[in-house]
């Protein structure tokens, strides 16, 4: 197999000039008032968001809010046009280029046709105005860029301290030669040049603190509490699908990296990040410390990171500090294919990344392509038998030669892709998720057994997302179809009078209390309510489940925990063993709204001991229950019912004495996993069998499980 051409990144290493300029006005509490208008645009797209996962393609992203930001701290009146999902986006940019004196258009690899067209509609109604662009697409093909749309310029690269001298330029009193401003593409005399390459920024702590304000939907920014952040800019790796319109690796200061979580707190109100950092871990002490800042202001997130040299302290660490997800550019299962594309990894890296995140309780996505250079049938064979026997999320996408990387030189130079511009039209068109999108084929597979392969892989996918937001392995409803049955007699706790009386006694209810009961099951825990003359709703997911309950309720009702099909009204709300499988921020939320002010929750679950058994046992629940989205440690449940404005916090623990025979015998898993299982047993560590009391009786095992009861209060 031949090796793939390298990526040539053309920028300066030397310190930049304006770089000053940058710090100045980043660090300004004055802003001198400029008359000129400048509008910039976030083109129109022609994705459609995944349902459920509509902010990371409507949402404020990072670089274009940088770019908004130091633009309006310059002092221009500034003006942002979002084109994505619009009726008509054309028409949003030609209103709003009728006041200004320049234009500025992000630049995006799916964008061209809107590029083409809507630069051609301004400069035929104002040609005197200043149109340029900057991003990806224009910083990997500046001339194809310049000569098929109708900008004036492009910036190539990372457009900051471009921006600045441009701007600065564009409105000073005196011409000036644009040829002395580094880092773009222009016209001259009808024909395209381009400037000496412009340094990138050497001390990210110089960059503004972004202002979300500039957003036309700011308002919803503060109401949902979400947007994107990063604590470094670029990536050492030269993968061959990837184009870096910023290469150098750099990255921000600890102390600068929290000032602005702290102001972005302050501005935003923001309890939910996806922390934008291509490689995360690419140094974990450093990767950790962001992740206790992010905990320390009460931000829960989702991160990509590289398989490589993924410890099981960094996973514990994500864990306990509130990361939702994390995200694994895995892209192939096989050896040769790995290298050919220069990722780095081995097989080896990728078993132990997605191990060690999911015994420590992590819900890991891994990404995958098909067709990438060197992909032959086995190697597809390979990719989807690791998808089938693993339990994280796979998310795959056909290649694209994206460009400006290898893969789209290595396709220009075999006539893979023979015409430059027709590539792009396609691209304007392509959807993610589309089965039967155009297919750039770089390998000796036809098409058809490429799309099969992706087939089958999506459909492992949406049978792991349904009914499981974020990639648990089986959906909680046919889980407990099949569990119905056995459901009473797979734990000693189920039914154990002892710990139900506990549930009872901590929540405070009597005869004629209104109590809900969340995840009902089977109706144990109602019953002793009931039976004390408490009225009982209960809500659940599974029908098989409730057909055993309806003689401990009033009324029971087959719904989510996170939409609750009920007013406020009542006293206590009781929720055991339900949590794991839930949106726990959301139903605790929804929890509170159904409760009266001054109402009571309990909730009970079972826990690891502490951290140093976590592991080991969240990889046994993990096996046992391949619906779990959720695993706790101690303090977990009462630092959640806080987060949701609960008070008067009060947790006790509860041990379990649990044969193991019984409790994996649930009817929902196979005999191959139930064997796993009690391998786990065996060959864990010292710590693990000291704390949970492991026995060997035969070919039995018991285990001292520990629950967690914890009991909260709606304040008035």
């Amino acid at each position: 197999m031949k090796s793939l051409p390298e990526c040539e990144y053309n920028y300066s290493t030397a310190t930049d000039p304006f770089e000053e300029e940058l710090r100045r006005i980043s660090y300004s509490d004055i802003i001198e008032k400029r008359p000129e208008k400048i509008v910039l645009v976030v083109p129109a797209s022609p994705q459609v968001p995944t349902p459920g996962r509509e902010f990371l393609v409507t949402g404020p992203f990072e670089g274009f809010t940088y770019m908004a930001t130091l633009v309006k701290k310059m002092g221009f009146d500034l003006e942002v046009v979002d084109c994505r999902l619009k009726d008509d986006p054309e028409k949003l940019v030609m209103e709003a280029s009728s006041g200004a004196d320049a234009i500025g258009l992000g630049a995006f690899c799916d964008s061209f046709d809107f590029l083409r067209k809507v630069t051609r509609e301004i400069k035929k109604k104002y040609p005197q105005k200043t149109v340029f662009l900057g991003g990806p697409l224009v910083s990997s093909l500046p001339e194809i860029m310049m000569d098929n749309t109708s900008a004036d310029l492009g910036i190539i690269g990372e457009a900051e301290l471009t921006m600045i001298e441009l701007l600065t330029a564009q409105f000073s009193a005196e011409e000036r030669d644009p040829s002395g401003i580094k880092g773009i593409v222009y016209r001259k005399n009808g024909k395209i040049a381009m400037t000496a390459p412009r340094p990138q920024i050497k001390d990210l702590d110089n960059l503004p603190l972004l202002d979300y304000t500039i957003w036309p939907n700011c308002r919803d920014i503060l109401k949902n509490g979400q947007i994107l952040i990063s604590s470094m800019r670029g990536c050492p790796m030269d993968c061959s699908f990837c184009f870096k319109t910023i290469p150098a690796l750099r990255m921000k200061s600890l102390e600068r990296f929290e000032a602005e979580v702290e102001y972005l707190k302050r501005t935003t109100g923001f309890n939910y990040t996806w922390l934008n950092d291509l490689t995360f871990n690419v140094k974990e002490d450093r990767a950790i410390k962001i992740c206790r800042i992010l905990h320390r202001h009460g931000v829960r997130y989702h991160c990509f990171a590289r398989v490589k040299n993924v410890s099981r302290e960094f996973t514990r660490v994500l864990k306990e500090t509130g990361c939702l997800g994390i995200w694994f550019g895995i892209e192939s299962y096989d050896q040769d294919v790995l290298d050919a594309n220069r990722k780095g990894i081995t097989i080896g890296d990728i078993n132990n990344a997605v191990k060690v995140s999911g015994e420590a309780g992590l819900e890991a996505r891994g990404l995958f392509i098909v067709g990438l250079y060197g992909e032959t049938e086995e190697s597809l064979k390979k990719m989807l038998g690791y998808i089938k026997n693993s339990s994280f999320l796979p998310l795959v996408k056909y290649l694209v030669p994206f460009p400006g990387t290898s893969l789209y030189h290595h396709a220009v130079g075999t006539g893979k892709i023979p015409d430059a511009v027709r590539f792009l039209e396609m691209l304007s068109k392509r959807k993610i998720r589309d089965f039967d999108d155009e297919i750039i084929n770089l390998t000796d597979l036809p098409d058809d057994t490429m799309r099969r392969y992706f087939h089958e892989i999506w459909k492992i996918t949406a049978d792991r997302e349904k009914g499981a937001e974020c990639g648990t392995g089986e959906n909680p409803e046919d889980h407990f179809r099949k569990r119905a049955g056995k459901y009473d007699n797979s734990s000693s706790w189920v039914d154990d009078p002892a710990l139900i009386r506990k549930i009872y006694d901590m929540s405070g209810a009597g005869k004629g209390s209104i109590v809900l009961d969340v995840a009902i099951g089977t109706g144990k825990v109602a019953g002793v309510f009931h039976d004390n003359g408490s009225r009982v709703i209960g809500i659940d997911i599974s029908p098989g489940m409730v057909d055993h309950a309806g003689k401990f309720a009033d009324w029971i009702i087959m719904a989510r925990a996170e939409a609750m099909p009920f007013k406020n009204g009542f006293d206590v709300c009781t929720c055991r063993q339900g949590l794991q499988f839930m949106d726990v921020p959301a139903a605790l939320g929804e929890i509170s709204r159904v409760l009266k002010p001054g109402g009571r929750v309990v909730l009970s679950h079972l826990t690891a001991y502490d951290r140093e058994d976590g592991a080991t046992a969240f990889h046994i629940q993990r096996l046992r229950n391949p619906a779990r989205k959720n695993y706790f440690l101690p303090g977990d449940l009462g630092a959640s019912l806080s987060s949701a404005g609960f008070t008067d916090v009060v947790a006790e623990e509860y041990i379990t004495r649990e044969s193991v025979n019984k409790w994996i015998d649930n009817g929902a898993i196979s005999a191959g996993a139930m064997a796993e299982i009690k391998e786990v047993y065996r060959t864990a560590p010292a710590r693990f069998r000291e704390l949970h009391r492991i026995e060997f009786a035969g070919d039995d095992i018991f285990d001292s499980m520990k629950m967690e009861i914890v009991r909260a209060v709606k304040p008035y």
